[in-house]
């Protein structure tokens, strides 16, 4: 019984959350995200916004991209979606900015 409480717990709370970004008006849509010593700048078709590294203490860099981190808020930023720049100047502005770890 404990195991299905369990395990059934964690597949409704991951259902709940897929639920409750799904509705959002952004969910799926393309987002452009300018990153700079300043901060970063991030455009969408329903939403845009502006933030200082400050609101990013921290970072993780895996080997496919950036995940900026805050409590509550990750931003992904995938290294095959660079424009301009390269993974190293990427990796090289987010650890000049916020304290960033490396996984895998």
């Amino acid at each position: 019984m404990a195991a299905l409480v369990y395990f059934g717990g964690i597949s409704v709370t991951r259902w709940g959350i897929f639920q409750r970004f799904r509705y959002r008006a952004d969910f799926g849509s393309e987002v452009t995200i300018n990153m700079s010593d300043t901060g970063l700048n991030a455009v969408g078709l329903h939403a845009k916004g502006e933030w200082a590294w400050a609101a990013y203490p921290s970072a993780a860099r895996f080997s496919d991209g950036v995940m900026l981190l805050r409590p509550g808020v990750i931003r992904w930023l995938p290294d095959s979606a660079l424009i301009a720049g390269t993974r190293d100047e990427a990796t090289a502005l987010v650890s000049a900015n916020s304290k960033i770890r490396a996984i895998a």
